[in-house]
């Protein structure tokens, strides 16, 4: 059913999952994106960036493009559906199309040249997120028979098709109903990886040890400075330990063995430096100037404050010596 849902009114749309949102709840994003939906953190501001601002443009004139090259007539759509079943999953297709088998959804996307994520055309090769966002849509409009995704490019217009699988959107809807969970019940995701930790407990200032760690977690401490001592060393299985240890340690400053002795987690910051990807990716016109003269190293030290320079936290572990 329809919903009075407009897309630039977050706080309306705070309880609810959307398309475009529906693979943060189960991705690297899932954190954040947890934070969001409590309430902890605003969404940021995307609106005045160029490369949405484009895709706005780009996107006004799709349906006229697409009857140009494929003869369809597509229905734009601006409405918000809410799904029955799952009352807290929300959709806004670009469009629709109407056919003799029924009815479609329509996504339109307007990627930068520097995205090669989409393949072949006529089939459902596209990114993951965009998969995901149409599975999402086709289970909040249960009657759609499909979905048509469409990009534009300088190359033209390129066609997807994304066929309606209901096992897909059951094991989709499963991954987003226990993410809803979490935020009903304002208790975070379980940490996935070492990013996770440093998102819930980076901050800590909690200057106590970890006594009486578990058997894995010492398992781990022992196999770690063990991996350590060797010349050759698997970095994977490593990077395996560091997080069973850390996730151990949680909130504390480290951890103080049977004996006495104090393993310490020291939380660190990464030297200053531009995230080049965002920074092309909003400025794309700087790409040429960059491939003959761009400092990153100089403008992260003359813009410390950029929103493109980021210093990244990290933890690391020192071992007490023997």
């Amino acid at each position: 059913m329809k919903v009075n849902l407009p897309v630039d009114d977050y706080a309306s749309r705070r309880p609810y999952i959307s398309a475009s949102e529906a693979h943060k709840t189960f991705s690297d994003e899932m954190h954040t994106f947890w934070n969001m939906k409590v309430g902890n953190i605003d969404p940021p501001d995307i609106s005045h960036l160029e490369p949405i601002k484009r895709g706005k443009r780009i996107e006004k004139n799709m349906p006229e493009w697409v009857y140009e090259d494929y003869g369809m007539e597509i229905e734009a759509n601006f409405d918000t559906y809410l799904s029955k079943k799952y009352p807290w999953a929300i959709a806004t297709p670009d469009g629709f199309l109407k056919t003799k088998e029924g009815k479609y959804g329509i996504e339109f996307k307007a990627p930068s040249i520097f995205n090669t994520s989409y393949g072949e055309p006529d089939t459902d090769d596209i990114p993951q997120h965009n998969l995901v966002q149409v599975h999402h849509s086709m289970a909040v409009l249960p009657r759609l028979k499909g979905y048509y995704l469409f990009t534009y490019t300088e190359s033209g217009i390129t066609r997807y098709v994304i066929k309606k699988d209901k096992e897909i959107e059951e094991k989709l809807m499963e991954k987003e109903c226990r993410f809803k969970g979490f935020v009903d019940e304002n208790v975070p995701p379980p940490p996935r990886n070492e990013q996770d930790l440093i998102y819930h407990y980076f901050k800590s200032t909690n200057k106590t040890y970890l006594e009486n760690p578990s058997n894995e977690v010492l398992d781990a401490c022992n196999k770690l400075k063990e991996a350590r001592n060797k010349k050759k060393n698997d970095k994977s299985n490593e990077d395996g330990l560091n997080f069973i240890i850390k996730r151990g340690i949680g909130d504390h400053s480290g951890i103080k063995f049977p004996d006495g002795k104090i393993l310490r987690m020291d939380r660190c910051f990464s030297k200053p430096k531009v995230d080049e990807e965002k920074f092309f990716k909003d400025n794309p016109k700087s790409f040429k100037a960059w491939c003959t003269k761009f400092n990153a190293d100089a403008y992260a030290k003359a813009n410390p404050d950029s929103e493109y320079v980021v210093r990244n936290p990290y933890t690391k572990l020192h071992f007490p010596r023997d």
